[in-house]
């Protein structure tokens, strides 16, 4: 029984190493992020390695308006503590980013940046349950 278990894992692990489904769960959390909350963030490439190594690659996040708020080519970090995933609480290491982009402002006739409009749709009690736009 413990054989079969260490096998199922073992084969589960040899599947999530794998980028091309690593991208396709990365692709399904920003998709359920972007119902969720209103936003609009996609993540072309997503690589993961056991050591705790990210890679994130093109990295585009829109404003309510659907101009760039975020580009980044390239975001490689390290997760410190597996523990805290379970919890929702990531502990990063060094973040390195190549070709950011970050395009703040204020529409005319708003009080708010688009920065502050994006943060905003985080901190409502509980994630929406409409549509995105």
């Amino acid at each position: 029984m413990v054989g079969i278990l260490l096998l199922l894992f073992l084969i589960l692990f040899l599947i999530l190493s794998i980028p091309s489904v690593q991208t396709r769960l990365g692709r399904y959390a920003t998709d359920t992020i972007n119902e969720d909350f209103h936003t609009n963030i996609n993540i072309e490439r997503i690589g993961l390695k056991i050591n705790g190594d990210v890679k994130l690659g093109n990295i585009l996040i829109r404003d309510y308006k659907t101009d760039t708020l975020v580009s980044i080519i390239e975001l490689n970090t390290s997760i410190l503590n597996f523990s805290k995933l379970a919890n929702g609480k990531l502990t990063f290491g060094d973040i390195d980013i190549k070709g950011l982009l970050f395009n703040i402002k204020t529409y005319k006739g708003e009080n708010q940046t688009n920065l502050d409009v994006f943060v905003a749709r985080f901190d409502e009690e509980e994630p929406s349950t409409e549509p995105s736009d």
